[in-house]
């Protein structure tokens, strides 16, 4: 089998302890709402590369629809035995499913018809749990087993999380577990890393938008997997019309920051008004279709967290201040 992210035939020794590294398949790359990994069969999907001469290209905005999640193989042509009459067979571990086509169309599974072995055949792919398996593939003539294990390639599952659609100027946490312990978050297109807890966590923040943002989780030289997120732009009306008041106490603070600077109700004003416009919502648009904009929600804070429930008052003149405290406080 060949590694069609690497581009060239697998040493024995790379495949059987080394291995190939694939994703969890949980983004939303037909922009439905759900997992990639939990759906079956075709559907529209993010541009991504493309297969010449039996080689696989990488990404390209402007192929054809693909998954870009699925990591692609090929099954050389030229079997030991030749014809038309020898296929291979896949020992599919349950942590992964394999396709025929970068949309996941055309699944390859245990019941399905066995991949011919006169010919290249691409396949791709997916991760849909967790855990280090081994792909296996064996030859067949006719119903005659002819080698139960001419080849195999370790293969990696990993798991990442973090949002796959936000709104501009948001700051959201990235996490990937079950990677080499040399593996790590680097930078995002269309967005930065502006901390780190360790190299598997990291908080991003996206541009403007629209953008599709894609934070890059390295795990070795070989591979570099880009996460696909949909960065959404939400244009706010912010005239002298639409703005944010805060209605403070009337006369001098009654002690210093940090305990009198505070947002105090102004009766019968609320401590806090919003009256804020949004213009517009606009996603990326990927394929002539504009992705991510049902998945942002537009709304209002109408929950607070009081932190300090007392009063301060001057008892007499020339001492400190008093204080008293709710029982509430705390």
């Amino acid at each position: 089998m060949v590694d069609g992210a690497k581009r060239y035939d697998l040493d024995d020794a790379y495949e059987d302890v080394v291995g190939a590294f694939v994703p969890v398949n949980k983004d939303d790359d037909d922009d439905d709402g759900k997992a990639d990994k939990d759906q079956s069969g075709a559907s529209p999907r993010m541009p991504g590369g493309h297969w010449n001469n039996g080689e696989w290209q990488g990404s390209n905005w402007g192929d054809n629809a693909t998954d870009t999640d699925l990591l692609p193989i090929l099954t050389r042509g030229g079997s030991i035995l030749g014809g038309s009459g020898v296929k291979y067979h896949l020992d599919i571990p349950s942590q992964l499913r394999v396709w025929r086509n970068p949309d996941r169309s055309d699944e390859v599974t245990a019941a399905s018809p066995d991949i011919d072995a006169d010919k290249n055949v691409p396949l791709f792919v997916e991760g849909v749990t967790a855990g280090t398996c081994v792909l296996k593939m064996s030859v067949y003539n006719g119903n005659t087993l002819v080698d139960a294990e001419v080849d195999s390639v370790k293969v990696t599952v990993f798991d990442w999380n973090g949002p796959c659609n936000v709104p501009g100027y948001s700051i959201h946490k990235y996490t990937a577990t079950g990677a080499p312990a040399t593996a790590k978050w680097l930078g995002a297109d269309s967005g930065t890393v502006v901390s780190r807890w360790r190299s598997t966590d990291v908080q991003i923040r996206w541009q403007p938008g629209p953008a599709v943002g894609l934070p890059h989780f390295y795990v070795n030289p070989e591979y570099t997997w880009p996460l696909e997120v949909n960065v959404v732009e939400v244009n706010l009306d912010l005239s002298s019309n639409n703005l944010i008041t805060l209605h403070r106490k009337n006369g001098p603070k009654q002690s210093p920051p940090p305990d009198g600077d505070v947002i105090v109700s102004a009766d019968p004003n609320p401590a806090m008004e919003g009256n804020i416009t949004v213009q517009s919502v606009k996603g990326p648009t990927v394929g002539g279709a504009s992705r991510g904009e049902d998945h942002i929600r537009i709304g209002f804070m109408q929950t607070a967290r009081a932190t300090q429930i007392n009063g301060q008052y001057d008892a007499a003149p020339n001492t400190a201040p008093e204080k008293l405290t709710s029982d509430l406080q705390d």
